[in-house]
């Protein structure tokens, strides 16, 4: 498999293509989140696919298992300094 970072290209392909093929081809990218035409057609001439994963809800549960841990810190913190942990002290 080619690396995904940068490569040294020292050749040129030429093709033709119409404007709404254009539009096309811009319009995948923006899909896929390519910015470099020229990375996504390498892409796409040499491995034929590209998937885009969506992990917005894998970031909202570690952005909600961050804030937990954070509480559990807080509880923790309270009951080594107080030696027990109610309601109003966990709340610090």
């Amino acid at each position: 498999m080619i690396n995904q970072g940068y490569l040294p290209c020292n050749r040129q392909v030429h093709i033709k293509i119409s404007d709404e093929e254009l539009k096309l081809i811009r319009e995948r990218m923006e899909q896929l989140g390519f910015k470099n035409m020229s990375a996504y057609i390498r892409k796409m001439a040499i491995d034929g696919y590209c998937i885009n994963i969506d992990f917005t809800a894998i970031h909202e549960l570690a952005k909600m298992m961050c804030i937990d841990s954070r509480n559990i810190n807080q509880i923790a913190k309270a009951a080594n300094t107080y030696g027990w942990v109610d309601e109003k002290s966990s709340m610090i």
